[in-house]
């Protein structure tokens, strides 16, 4: 069987939380829609779904913890979205265990 693939401590310790920009590595995106964000910086525009699950995906490479509640969500991701959107993607991405659960876990 083999081990999962995961990174060196070291970047995990300079890991910065927020989905980033593709061509230009900035922070410093903004929602445009319900399904693209824009660099404020370069102005290249992506799709949202595409930079989330990139994201998340990567925390796992890192070993975060990944069942997060989805407040934590919102602030992990570091861009403003509206409640339908945030929740549309909660939705597509994470998966909780009852009905009723308060803590989502991302499905890879």
């Amino acid at each position: 069987m083999t081990q999962p693939l995961q990174l060196p401590k070291i970047i995990h310790r300079n890991f910065k939380s927020g989905l980033k920009c593709d061509k230009c590595s900035s922070f410093n995106l903004e929602a445009l829609s319900s399904s693209l964000a824009v660099c404020l910086d370069c102005r290249h525009i992506d799709n949202l779904e595409r930079l989330l699950r990139h994201y998340f995906t990567m925390l796992t490479l890192c070993n975060r913890p990944l069942t997060l509640k989805k407040k934590e969500i919102h602030q992990e991701i570091g861009v403003q979205l509206t409640s339908y959107t945030l929740q549309k993607y909660i939705n597509l991405l994470f998966s909780k265990k009852s009905k009723h659960a308060q803590y989502y876990t991302y499905k890879l």
